[in-house]
Parts: structure tokens; C-alpha cells; sequence
């Protein structure tokens, strides 16, 4: 097969290098956050009481009133939650409760809630029962 641009092949080079400068320039382009690409706003501590109680009532409703306690503690690390900007994030997850709602797969299931929840890895989440 033959190029058909032979006779500029000077300009050719200098194209095909302009072209991938170009390339490189797109890829190195830093992104924007999630949170500020969605029009999130600045995460504070009303942010994280928030989501407490939200999570505290949504267990409450599953295990029973009382039998459970959260905290969540957020700082400036890398796994931000919606609407946090990127400012304040979700560095981790306490979750205690009572042993007369423990089952069998009691801890499995809220684990894996709270790491699809908040977008965790597991060992950011404890799960703890209380006498």
C-alpha cells in the first residue's frame, strides 16, 4: 500500500506530531470533582448529622427502634459522597447494635449496605454489637 501524501512528507510528520501533542494535552487535562460537576455544595457537620440519622432510621426500620447507633466520621480524604464537592469526605463508619437483633448475616448485610451506601471499601466500616 502506498501514501498518496508522499510528496509533502515533511508536513505529514509535522502533523502527525502536532497531533499527538494534542492527544497528550487532552489526556493530561486534569477533571473536574464529581460533586462540583453535579452543583454540590460544601459538605459540614449538618451534612454528616444528615446522613446519621437518615442511616440511624433506615436500620432502626429494619432491626427494630433502639437496637441500633451510628457515626460517621468524615474528613478530607478520597472517597467523597454526593453533594460533598469534594471538600469533606466519608472516612469511615461506626454502626453498633443491640445483640437481640443479631442474626446470622445481621453484620454481612449492614457492611455491605454501607460500602454500596457511601461508596466504601469494607474495612472503613465496623460493625460492632452491644450487650
Amino acid at each position: 500500500m502506498e501514501w498518496k501524501f508522499k510528496k509533502n512528507e515533511k508536513w505529514n510528520k509535522v502533523i502527525l506530531v502536532v497531533l499527538c501533542g494534542i492527544l497528550l494535552l487532552v489526556i493530561a487535562m486534569p477533571q473536574k470533582a464529581a460533586g462540583t460537576a453535579t452543583g454540590g455544595s460544601v459538605a459540614s457537620e449538618d451534612t454528616t448529622v444528615s446522613y446519621e440519622e437518615r442511616l440511624r432510621t433506615l436500620l432502626a426500620d429494619t432491626y427494630g427502634a433502639d437496637m441500633v447507633d451510628v457515626l460517621i466520621y468524615a474528613g478530607d480524604r478520597t472517597q467523597t459522597y454526593y453533594g460533598s464537592g469534594g471538600k469533606e469526605s466519608i472516612t469511615g463508619v461506626l454502626i453498633t447494635i443491640k445483640k437481640e437483633a443479631v442474626t446470622g448475616t445481621t453484620i454481612a448485610d449492614i457492611t455491605l449496605a454501607v460500602c454500596a451506601l457511601f461508596d466504601l471499601p469494607a474495612h472503613k466500616v465496623a460493625v460492632l454489637v452491644k450487650k
